[in-house]
């Protein structure tokens, strides 16, 4: 009795194990990371519906960017303390904090 009993519960176990295996990667997609960061575009009402809604467009260029991204293109240890000093972070909390409102009136 012993035998039959193991060779069923193997055979139910290669059965569910089977069925999992198919089920699982079939639903898999692939992601393309690259396409997630382009960014969206919205068309004139969409725009409209924004700025109805009091919500202020942001513009295409960002001077706070803009300026964080220009540094020396040295590996030397001075050009990368100069370039650090030479940033300024103190307005970083209060972009996030427009950010996060931004988001919470949406």
């Amino acid at each position: 009795m012993n035998k039959k009993l193991t060779i069923v519960v193997v055979i139910a176990i290669i059965l569910i194990g089977g069925y999992f295996m198919l089920n699982n990667s079939s639903d898999k997609e692939a992601l393309n990371i690259e396409a997630d960061l382009d960014a969206l575009e919205l068309t004139d009402e969409e725009k409209q519906a924004l700025i109805d809604e009091g919500i202020e467009l942001p513009s295409d260029s960002d001077s706070l960017i803009d300026e964080l991204q220009e540094v020396s293109s040295s590996d030397e240890v001075d050009d990368i303390e100069a370039d650090l000093s030479a940033t300024n972070l103190d307005d970083l909390d209060a972009a996030l904090d427009g950010i996060d409102n931004d988001l919470l009136g949406l």
